[in-house]
């Protein structure tokens, strides 16, 4: 040995030379990186021969077939979704003591409305969000509460004055989320 060369003493009181000292560490890193890699790769497996659609299957797409006019499926609602839309949750000052976000459905009565409605959606939600902030949402009863039936109402009239005409025959709240705070 050089008297360069570190030296450490073992448990057993035997000479350990330097280099071989890391090598438990590098294995372990190395059975763990392996392990991973056989749960990762037995999970794929997995899903591919158990879960996934086989043989090219793809999940079955009903094909829309015209109705009939006058028949009932012609008088069938059909909706547009608008997400998470703000409002501020007020107090009977008027103070704003929390926010949620929004989801609607707007309702329109056939299909031939529903392309005209789309291409508006963007001026449609500048107009609710206009709305909500003159407005407010909460019930002027039940400070801090959502008034679900004259909000809805206020936001229908909104919606067939930005359309010209009555298309919009009803707006649903589907989703109220409150922020923490």
């Amino acid at each position: 040995m050089n008297e360069n060369e570190k030296i450490n003493i073992g448990k057993d009181g035997e000479e350990i030379p330097a280099e071989k000292e890391g090598r438990g560490g590098r294995l372990m890193l190395i059975f763990c990186l392996l392990g991973a890699l056989a749960v990762g790769g037995g999970g794929t497996f997995y899903y591919t021969t158990q879960m996934a659609p086989q043989n090219g299957e793809a999940l079955a797409v009903e094909e829309e077939t015209e109705p009939e006019p006058g028949s009932e499926e012609t008088l069938d609602s059909r909706y547009l979704k608008i997400e998470r839309l703000p409002a501020a949750i007020t107090d009977a000052r008027g103070s704003v003591v929390g926010y949620v976000f929004l989801d609607f459905n707007l309702e329109t009565r056939n299909t031939d409305e529903q392309p005209f409605v789309s291409e508006r959606l963007p001026v449609l939600v500048n107009a609710f969000n206009k709305e909500i902030s003159t407005n407010g949402i909460t019930d002027p009863n039940k400070p801090g509460a959502i008034d679900y039936g004259g909000s809805t109402a206020r936001l229908k009239d909104v919606a067939n004055t930005i359309l010209g005409k009555e298309m919009i025959y009803g707006v649903f709240i589907t989703k109220s989320l409150r922020t923490p705070g």
